[in-house]
């Protein structure tokens, strides 16, 4: 593959807020709450984190300021983010980057799981 061509790998945080814009827009607490939810405790982003994030990925053109007002009337406005067409297919390519991974381990047989022994363990180089 082309240097050009090359994926870099996304941070966990990074793939985890793309994934949760992938359905519509949301706004900085709400997505922390869906990751929380979607990975099943797994991943926790920190406050930090994800408001150091969204303006990373906005500035990459991932994301941007999407229309809408806040739904719940408080004083203080969200800013609503949503996943921008530059931001859906750099999602889509670190799927098929992380699938391409997961191939190649499996083919050197790496198992998915230390319970998983079903093929021989791999060898050494």
């Amino acid at each position: 593959m082309p240097a050009s061509k090359r994926q870099i790998a996304l941070t966990e945080p990074t793939l985890m807020i793309l994934v949760a814009l992938w359905s519509g827009p949301s706004y900085g607490y709400e997505i922390r709450k869906w990751v929380r939810g979607f990975s099943h405790g797994r991943v926790e982003l920190g406050n930090g984190t994800v408001y150091e994030t969204l303006p990373r990925l906005e500035q990459l053109g991932w994301i941007r300021e999407a229309h809408g007002g806040d739904e719940n009337g408080s004083r203080r406005e969200r800013r609503l983010y949503e996943l921008t067409e530059t931001g859906r297919t750099a999602l889509c390519d670190e799927r098929r980057r992380l699938h391409a991974l997961c191939e190649l381990l499996a083919s050197r047989g790496v198992p998915s799981s230390e319970l998983d022994d079903s093929g021989p363990a791999p060898e050494k180089p």
